[in-house]
């Protein structure tokens, strides 16, 4: 008996643009994360971070009849793994050429082909597909939590906020390690004299390990600064004078940390979370350069004048040490604030 084929929903093979496209993400994403201090990976498989720890202080005087035979057996330091785990994201839409028919679109003046069955706006909507993956990556990096339910950039995969506050839970990050400090929620001035803003600022950022305030960097929503910077208004004689710059220079003379940097951006959110954190602690990883499959239009339907855009990536984060001496956070959680893309609805 002969097998019988079916053409019914016979696929046209799915077009995968260039490289360009594939690395686009890397790109756009670039200036921010360098702005906020975060590192980008490329993580090709599996990205697995094998950080020693070194124990300290077993250097000691010698006499003769002092205990030499191995004093200091079975801890030199520690071995700790970090993992950054990338969960499969996707971007899927699809459109009806005949949307196009009877009139010539500006770019390239292409108008809908009915024979080749091509979307006419190909090329420009792959092109705003993955400036608005880049975006929502923005969005998600702290605030998402991997949710297959949750069919928004929020349910992508792990944010930096969510691997802090899971490893609050589990102790590993608090007061007796050194890399929490409850500061309180920290709100605008409720008067000209009230500096509380300012001072719990200052006393988060003094309460970091030593070795973190040489090279560190304050991450700080922009509402919370703002906080900051009206409270310390109430400290100077003259409020003209007191702006970001004046900020800067008092929490790093007050603190004792001449190099610190303050970065605030939106995609940070509200609420008053601080982060002090050594440069590149933090990271972002994604997978497309090796994906040949990232942006793609195909024509999956039985109606071949629907057209399929589809853009599928791997993405998450990581902190690469939460230890006092690269890492500390205060007690306050942050809700994020919708960025990417002009419209939502």
């Amino acid at each position: 008996m002969a097998n019988v084929v079916n053409i019914t929903d016979l696929q046209r093979e799915a077009k995968t643009y260039e490289a360009m496209l594939q690395t686009l993400p890397f790109t756009t994403l670039m200036e921010p994360l360098t702005k906020l201090g975060i590192g980008l990976v490329d993580v090709k498989d599996k990205n697995v971070l094998v950080a020693f720890e070194r124990k300290g202080g077993l250097t000691r005087p010698y006499a003769a009849g002092n205990p030499t035979d191995n004093p200091n057996v079975g801890e030199i330091g520690k071995v700790k793994e970090r993992e950054l785990k990338v969960e499969k994201c996707v971007l899927p839409f699809y459109d009806n050429i005949d949307n196009y028919k009877g009139y010539t679109v500006v770019t390239g003046q292409v108008a809908a082909d009915n024979q080749e069955k091509k979307h006419p706006l190909e090329r420009v909507i792959l092109e705003e597909v993955v400036k608005t993956v880049t975006e929502d990556c923005i969005d998600a990096m702290f605030h998402a939590k991997r949710d297959t339910s949750d069919l928004t950039p929020m349910g992508m995969f792990d944010g930096l906020n969510e691997m802090i506050d899971a490893e609050i839970v589990t102790g590993e990050i608090a007061a007796a390690k050194g890399n929490y400090e409850a500061t309180g929620a920290i709100s605008l001035p409720a008067s000209t004299s009230d500096t509380d803003a300012i001072d719990k600022v200052v006393a988060f950022v003094r309460a970091g390990h030593a070795k973190l305030k040489k090279n560190a960097t304050l991450l700080i929503d922009p509402e919370t600064l703002y906080f900051a910077i009206k409270a310390l208004e109430n400290k100077a004689i003259n409020h003209s004078l007191v702006n970001f710059e004046a900020l800067l220079n008092y929490v790093r003379s007050i603190c004792l940390a001449p190099t610190l940097q303050i970065v605030s951006d939106e995609c940070l959110g509200t609420g008053g979370r601080l982060i002090l954190t050594s440069p590149g602690n933090l990271e972002f990883g994604m997978k497309t350069q090796t994906d040949k499959d990232f942006v793609q239009v195909r024509n999956p339907y039985s109606d071949p004048n629907w057209v399929q855009f589809w853009c599928q990536f791997e993405a998450g984060t990581r902190i690469r040490s939460i230890h006092a001496k690269s890492f500390i956070v205060n007690d306050q959680t942050n809700t994020a604030v919708e960025l990417s893309g002009d419209y939502r609805s």
